[in-house]
């Protein structure tokens, strides 16, 4: 499933070796999302043209493909035999593995359509990557508890499509004036995140039969959602509880993580303030490694100090763990057993460089680069260069081969060099 399992951690005990070599690549019409990888297949969607490919994983070859009724906007769930997924036209479907047959798809909200980045979708869309927990696959549909009467929350079987648990989220609202409350008891849509025991829609969270919990554990929420590729200096990731505001950040704050749910690493950019000023020609990116408290925060490599300046929060960090610093940004990243691989479009520039130069990488217009770097202590392994970025959060590991969607519209295979 997307980022490996419902952690949603990226991370894989399997291992690949950071001396890579390119195995394959297969182009699309449009650009991909994430890969998946299962039973030597690897599952990707074509977010715009509304497809799901399955290609062979050891040559690339387009095995099958399916078109839906919208966008795709990340890769399906693989769940016995079964390719789970929604789409932004508000159904769910289930296919079969081995030849992409349709074997039942679930829709049970009014066929109300939207203008969304230049095509139509359902007032209540659903994310393509299905969340497994118990037998149960679990996902949201709609974009705010404020809009368009609320998130809709379902458990279906995955076998057959059959409701099991279903309720909606509406609000708060404030009953003096109506208007919508502030608080952590709004939320908007999302990829489903689980920590095996209960369910989160962000910061929000559910039991398995979707009644609200009492209190949450600590688990991955990006504060802008899994689906932004723009981090800025009011968005970050975190391992946490809640979610605290853009500006009360406590521990993990990177741009992107993963974590094995032991240690995480995350690569830190703008650093998280309401002002915040972040030049790479002179900052430059860091990836940072830390270890995952037991208090529900996240505790992380390097001791830090109170912010100045209006708005800025205190960060404690505590020592213990490691800061490298990295020449590209942090567009994709995966935990492959000791090595941690980064994707991310090139930024080592001179103080001389024009600020046209790295607003140039930033774009995409420079290509991409690979970083692997060791778990233990952030040393460099292994650099390459690519010809194209990549897409966000769009790596994936299995079978010591490094699978790589970039925004030429192609997916990339690696693996050991001979």
């Amino acid at each position: 499933t997307y980022r490996h399992d419902g952690t949603r951690g990226g991370a894989t005990a399997a291992e690949v070796s950071p001396r890579l070599a390119p195995l394959w690549k297969t182009p699309f019409k449009t650009v991909p999302s994430a890969p998946v990888v299962a039973d030597g297949k690897v599952f990707v969607a074509e977010v715009d043209a509304h497809i799901v490919h399955a290609l062979d994983a050891g040559s690339g070859r387009i095995v099958w493909d399916y078109t839906a009724g919208g966008r795709v906007d990340s890769p399906p769930t693989v769940y016995k035999g079964l390719v789970l997924f929604g789409s932004r036209d508000g159904w769910v479907h289930g296919l079969r593995a081995s030849d992409g047959a349709l074997v039942w798809r679930f829709k049970d909200l009014p066929d109300r359509l939207v203008g969304a980045h230049g095509q139509l979708e359902s007032a209540w869309p659903v994310c393509g990557s299905i969340l497994m927990l118990n037998d149960v696959a679990y996902f949201a549909a709609g974009r705010s508890s404020f809009l368009d009467g609320g998130i809709f929350l379902y458990g279906l079987n995955p076998a057959t499509g059959e409701v099991l648990h279903a309720r909606r989220i509406y609000g708060p609202f404030d009953e003096k004036t109506g208007f919508p409350a502030t608080g952590g008891r709004a939320f908007k849509g999302d990829i489903l995140v689980t920590d095996g025991h209960l369910l989160y829609v962000r910061h929000k969270a559910f039991k398995p039969d979707l009644a609200d919990a009492a209190s949450a554990g600590r688990h991955l929420i990006p504060s802008a959602g899994f689906l932004d590729p723009e981090p800025q200096h009011r968005t970050y990731w975190t391992l946490a509880s809640g979610f605290g505001g853009f500006t009360a950040v406590r521990g993990a704050s990177g741009d992107i993580l993963v974590t094995d749910g032991k240690d995480y690493y995350e690569v830190l950019g703008f650093p998280v303030h309401r002002h915040s000023y972040f030049d790479p020609r002179v900052s430059g990116y860091r990836l940072v490694a830390g270890a995952v408290g037991d208090a529900g925060e996240a505790a992380t490599g390097a001791k830090g100090k109170k912010a100045k300046g209006s708005g800025a929060a205190a960060q404690p960090r505590d020592a213990g763990e490691w800061s490298s610093p990295i020449p590209l940004t942090g567009k994709a990243m995966v935990l492959a057993g000791d090595v941690v691989f980064v994707a991310g479009a090139p930024a080592h520039f001179s103080p001389d460089h024009p600020a046209a130069k790295y607003a140039a990488a930033y774009e995409g217009k420079l290509g991409g680069v690979l970083w692997a770097a060791s778990a233990k202590d952030g040393s460099k392994l292994a650099e390459y260069k690519l010809d194209a970025a990549p897409v966000w959060d769009g790596m994936a590991a299995a079978g010591g081969r490094l699978f790589l969607a970039t925004a030429d519209g192609c997916l990339r295979c690696f693996g050991p060099a001979r």
